[in-house]
């Protein structure tokens, strides 16, 4: 069984490295010979503003993987703000470039111009509980890009995007949005350039985009139970026409909160659960039917940070019975 290989990152001297590129290059190596997974552990001790990572030259498998992750209790609670933060105030810059496969960055607020991109041939890559916000970019905060396959978004949220799209595929990728949610987009929500490029789309909501051009969904790869204010959501199971303020908490807010509304919510258990997909964007449990969108229900405030960061079994692999889609 393959053994952890862990590092810290973050500004304080404590830490291994003080960016993400840093403990990318600095660890970089073949992880099915050392028979290890890779954890970049991050500390919201400072946003981070440079050393954002291009991940490559590694050699992964199934097991063997690689994740960026806060480290328990440094993970956003799903508000601006509150957890590890990458920010970019500049010209619009990749936040994470991925060339490797089985890869994971999870559990992060990107504030500004900041977008995160598979590369060619990297396959089974997964984004998850991303909060991304507040860009001005042609390129979607989360973005498939050539000829990559099976790669996941899940769990994630955009909104206030300027310019581009919220989550798209391009040049020949294939990929999937498994309960994301976009809000008030100047382009697409959900965005595919069609032909052998697909994003399929799957318990999502996306509302008030197109706000410049475009649709809430704009999508050859299909997918059910989405929300949608126009009619353009896939799926003979999918809602349209929805208003943003009957879906969430204080979706204009300052900052907003994009919290399920409450039981009331045309989105509020409206979609069978997926089975890849057992909690939200903050670590929450999802009950089956779930909530469309990033985040699910709660009837209450919950108390404590939550501690569920990777995947069921073994912290941070992706077992061999869970890959492509389901993983």
């Amino acid at each position: 069984m393959a053994t952890e290989l862990k590092v810290t990152i973050g500004s304080d001297v404590s830490r291994d490295y003080t960016t993400p590129q840093a403990a990318e290059t600095g660890e970089q190596k073949d992880l099915t010979v050392s028979d290890e997974y890779f954890i970049g552990e991050m500390y919201a001790d400072s946003d981070f503003t440079t050393g954002f990572a291009a991940i490559t030259g590694w050699t992964t498998d199934a097991t063997r993987n690689i994740t960026f992750v806060p480290a328990v209790g440094e993970e956003h609670d799903g508000s601006e703000g509150s957890g590890v933060k990458l920010l970019n105030a500049g010209g619009a810059t990749r936040a994470w470039r991925m060339y490797q496969q089985y890869t994971v960055i999870r559990s992060m607020e990107h504030d500004g111009n900041l977008w995160m991109q598979t590369e060619n041939g990297a396959n089974n890559n997964l984004f998850d509980r991303i909060l991304a916000h507040d860009a001005n970019t042609t390129n979607e905060p989360i973005r498939f890009y050539g000829s990559s396959d099976n790669s996941v978004a899940r769990n994630c949220m955009v909104y206030n995007i300027t310019t581009g799209a919220a989550c798209g595929a391009a040049s020949g990728a294939n990929g999937f949005a498994e309960h994301c949610g976009a809000y008030n987009i100047d382009g697409n929500g959900f965005t595919d350039s069609g032909g052998v490029t697909s994003l399929q789309c799957d318990n999502c909501v996306a509302i008030d985009c197109g706000q410049v051009a475009g649709a809430d969904f704009a999508v050859s790869g299909g997918g059910d139970y989405n929300c949608d204010s126009d009619t353009s959501a896939p799926g003979a199971n999918s809602i349209h026409g929805k208003v943003a303020a009957n879906q969430w908490s204080d979706p204009t807010g300052s900052p907003p909160d994009f919290n399920v509304k409450d039981a009331s919510a045309d989105i509020y258990h409206a979609a069978p659960r997926l089975a890849s997909v057992t909690v939200d964007i903050v670590g929450y449990a999802r009950p089956d039917p779930t909530s469309m969108g990033a985040f699910e229900y709660q009837s209450a405030p919950p108390t404590g940070q939550p501690t569920m960061r990777r995947w069921a079994g073994v912290p941070g692999m992706i077992p061999m019975a869970s890959m492509g889609r389901s993983w």
